[in-house]
């Protein structure tokens, strides 16, 4: 009885958190960018130079996008799968410490120390891409 009563609440806890994942219609490859077309990290995510707060949104504009890709050019199809329902991305908001990427960006620390695993994903970040609290430098 003990088992199946945590076999239940695991499975809740899963079937909870899969409800509270991060959704996006983007298409967009870290990968790509990151190993095919030589794009740094600080290239789309400007505001982590400045960055104070887990509050602060270091997420790329659309505008940012156009810093490499021409703004006429590029159909909406490209980064959307569906871009008459465009979806702003959600953000990633269960960290809640204090952490300044300012500090860590100054000191030239590479950003796969922390977000292990991005230069591989053929997708927007997850979760998995995002540090425990207790994981943090």
């Amino acid at each position: 009885m003990k088992k199946l009563l945590i076999l239940i609440i695991v499975c809740l806890t899963c079937w909870i958190l899969a409800g509270f994942s991060q959704q996006s219609d983007l298409i967009f490859s870290h990968k790509f960018h990151l190993q095919e077309a030589g794009a740094k990290c600080s290239d789309c995510h400007q505001p982590v130079s400045t960055s104070q707060s887990p509050q602060d949104n270091l997420l790329p504009a659309m505008q940012t996008c156009y810093n490499c890709h021409d703004e006429k050019d590029t159909e909406c199809k490209m980064c959307h799968t569906d871009p008459d329902a465009a979806q702003e991305v959600p953000r990633i908001v269960r960290l809640q410490a204090k952490f300044a990427h300012q500090l860590h960006a100054k000191s030239d620390q590479d950003c796969k120390v922390c977000h292990a695993g991005i230069e591989l994903r053929e997708s927007p970040a997850g979760v998995g891409q995002i540090p425990a609290e207790n994981k943090m430098p």
